[in-house]
């Protein structure tokens, strides 16, 4: 065998090059690690020489071995490499099933590179044996030259190209058997693979063969480890490959623990509040153990928590911001300002919403202060110029508010600076309208020493772009420069809007010579666009007139209702008046209001089969505007004075979604999470998790409580029975009575056992 190796010809490096040149081919380019995920989707270009290639080298590796080769076509009883084992696995290239020749050629593609990876196995194989029947200590490493690092990169990726992740570490296997240093991003590459295909058992099994092999894991690793459990919603898993990594005195890297606490925020599932008080106690966690300075985007991710919570938190995103630049001295970014100005926004206190402002022109002034001389800090100031996000988070003030007056400087502001306008931005613009309170009123308008009564209805026309762009007109004296003055000018003025909108887009029938409102050209026609339009009319306008277009305007755009156009709608048939003079005025109501219920009960019968199954999120039903639904059609009843009606809508309710679905349907429990079963905040025990706990169970929303009724939803009916003296007014009452107590007796329950962790009966 010596011999046979001793009197081969030998193969010199350009041979090897010219033979391995059709099948090695360079990638383009190096792909950087923060885009892993990307490398085993490379597509690489295979000349049609590719498979003579092959065989070429089969041929020059044979006369290398001297006729020694292990031949997949003998039956020879020698052990089976790895290689035989792949080439054994693969079917034949000709069968029937595949039809398409695309997928023929790249069977073939791929037969042909198990050909090559035998062939390089084999010679490796008889180098070792070679070397261990030598007089040559066997712990001495020989570089055999069969291949270049280059050309064993080739290979390896061309592994990761056909998604064989198994011949891909055999591959990485074989450069270290042939004396090649195996470069990093080799592991990296193989481990983003894993995460690529969302194997997460397979990438855990990886890294556990590299531990044994004294391989420990990179930063990069260690971060993909983490991301492919969460791709898989397995966090709880993830969360404890953190802490073993932490226990190691190894603690990821700062982006790691950012991927951790973003994916617990975004969490939309029964355990959504769970999530969110964990993604709080790691943000603590982290700075304890591992990373006691957070980065800006880290800070920008927890100030945005403040404001996407269910109830704002705009003092606990100020103290975060001010920590970021006062303390630690962090420039504050956009996303920062952004993320603290709708913190700011989206609470109910006015001195917030000047705070708002005075972040956005604290950001301002930082951006023109920047004085742009090089490249770099041009760069640097238009990553601080604002962006639709920042004008967006102002006009949440301007809706709570009512501030029309800054909604319109905004707007005039975007569409100067050349922004580009899209539906959310519209919509928040509609509802400041829809929030303003006009100056003047019916009751200060008086004629000939009495009052008189002012139409606000205006006459319905349907809404159509006209052949140029309409001017914005705010008053009736069609002066753009003051505010409307009463209801029928906000309507004009929300009307030209919208016309804008329509005219941006144009359409196939459009006149000859018309000119698209290119301002506007962004703004998609949507549902809550419309829902916000709406929302103008329901305030602004007659019901009557404001339920006709809500009859129109989703057919005429084809666009679907949501259940947040129902609820919107039923709400503005509530009448609240009381006496004779609205008693038809309620009747109407109800007449208008049925056609409404009945077309959300459809909608809800065709989300899901069963309508008592809901989840969280966009499409989902949210449970509490379930109740808000049955709540108002069953005030526009009573107040029709149907109460055999209403006391129906309240069995359907029971029917649909029964009071021990509260106490059945999973709920975030504190003894779910291990590492919350410890009462204090803090605990320095080895065996705790989590050092530090800034949530404590009973501050955990529960955002997964089934819908259920309270008394004060079913007093209007309790209210007529008591005055009614129907026969079966006292079976009704006691209907009633047994509803609420039991809606009541199952929330208690459900309380008990997400607090305590006791399920209490009665």
């Amino acid at each position: 065998m010596n011999d046979g190796l001793e009197d081969a010809t030998p193969i010199s490096e350009a041979e090897l090059d010219s033979l391995l040149k059709d099948l090695f081919r360079p990638s383009p380019r190096k792909e950087p690690q923060s885009k892993l995920d990307d490398i085993s989707r490379r597509k690489h270009s295979i000349s049609p020489t590719h498979h003579d290639g092959l065989e070429s080298l089969k041929e020059r590796l044979n006369l290398r071995l001297d006729g020694h080769v292990i031949q997949e076509e003998t039956g020879g009883k020698q052990q089976p490499t790895l290689a035989d084992k792949l080439l054994a696995r693969l079917a034949p290239v000709n069968e029937p099933a595949l039809s398409n020749v695309a997928e023929k050629h790249h069977a073939t593609q791929h037969h042909d590179f198990l050909k090559v990876y035998a062939r390089l196995e084999a010679a490796i194989q008889k180098a070792e044996q070679s070397l261990a029947s030598s007089s040559t200590a066997p712990t001495v490493t020989v570089p055999l030259g069969v291949a270049t690092l280059h050309e064993w990169t080739s290979l390896f990726n061309q592994a990761l190209i056909a998604r064989d992740r198994g011949t891909a570490e055999s591959v990485l296997q074989l450069m270290k058997r042939s004396g090649v240093t195996v470069p990093a991003e080799q592991y990296d590459s193989l481990m983003a693979a894993y995460v690529s295909a969302r194997d997460a058992d397979g990438a855990a099994e990886y890294l556990e063969r590299q531990r044994q092999a004294g391989i420990l894991p990179t930063k990069t690793q260690q971060h993909l480890h983490v991301q492919a459990f969460l791709q898989a919603h397995r966090i709880q898993e993830a969360r404890s490959i953190v802490f073993r990594y932490e226990e190691e005195n190894r603690p990821p890297a700062q982006e790691t623990y950012l991927l951790l606490v973003k994916t617990l925020l975004s969490s939309r599932s029964a355990m959504a509040g769970q999530h969110r008080a964990t993604a709080w106690d790691t943000f603590a966690h982290m700075r304890y153990v591992a990373h006691p300075n957070p980065s800006a985007e880290m800070y920008s991710t927890m100030i945005s928590a403040c404001a996407d919570a269910s109830v704002p938190q705009p003092h606990r995103a100020l103290d975060l911001f001010t920590e970021m630049t006062v303390d630690h001295k962090i420039p504050p970014t956009r996303d920062a300002y952004n993320a603290v100005i709708r913190a700011c926004a989206r609470s109910r206190d006015k001195a917030f919403a000047y705070e708002a402002f005075r972040l956005a022109k604290e950001l301002v002034e930082t951006h023109n202060s920047i004085e742009a001389d090089t490249v770099e800090e041009q760069s640097i100031k238009d990553s601080l110029r604002p962006n639709i996000d920042t004008f967006s988070a102002l006009l949440e003030v301007t809706m709570r508010t009512g501030d029309l007056a800054r909604a319109r400087w905004i707007l005039a502001e975007m569409i100067q600076a050349g922004e580009r306008l899209n539906d959310t931005i519209m919509g928040h613009v509609f509802h400041t309208y829809a929030t303003y309170n006009p100056s003047m009123k019916k009751s200060l308008v008086k004629e000939l020493g009495k009052t008189q009564e002012v139409s606000v209805e205006p006459e319905h026309e349907p809404i159509e772009a006209s052949s140029q762009p309409t001017e914005v007109t705010t008053s009736s004296e069609n002066n753009s420069n003051l505010m409307p003055q009463t209801r029928a000018g906000i309507l004009r003025e929300v009307k030209a809007l919208f016309c804008r909108i329509i005219s941006g887009h144009g359409s196939e029938g459009s006149a000859p010579g018309f000119n698209p409102d290119l301002a506007f050209s962004g703004v998609q026609i949507t549902t809550n666009l419309l829902n916000s339009l709406l929302a103008v009319h329901y305030r602004h306008s007659t019901t009557s007139a404001a339920i006709r277009i809500y009859n129109e305007v989703f057919p005429q755009f084809n666009v679907a209702r949501n259940s947040q156009s129902y609820a919107d709608a039923l709400a503005a048939l509530v009448i609240s008046k009381s006496g004779k003079e609205s008693a038809k005025v309620k009747i109407k109501a109800r007449e208008l209001a049925e056609p409404i219920w009945e077309s959300w009960v459809e909608w809800r019968a065709s989300l899901r089969s069963n309508p008592s199954d809901y989840t969280l999120g966009d499409a989902a039903i949210s449970p509490r505007r379930i109740e808000k639904m049955y709540s108002d059609m069953i005030r526009i009843r009573i107040g029709a004075g149907d109460c055999p009606g209403a006391v129906d809508l309240v069995k359907d309710f029971v029917k649909h979604y029964p009071p021990d679905a509260l106490s059945r349907v999973e709920i975030a429990q504190a003894s779910s999470d291990p590492s919350r079963k410890s009462s204090s905040r803090i605990a320095l025990e080895a065996k705790q998790r989590l050092l530090v706990r800034l949530t404590t169970d009973l501050e955990i929303t529960d955002v997964a409580i089934p819908p259920f009724l309270t008394f004060s939803d079913i007093s209007p009916i309790h209210q007529m029975l008591l005055r009614s003296q129907e026969s079966n007014r006292k079976k009704h009452l006691s209907y009633l009575t047994w509803v609420s107590n039991a809606y009541a007796g199952h929330l208690k329950q459900r309380k008990l056992l997400a607090t305590l962790g006791k399920n209490v009966r009665g």
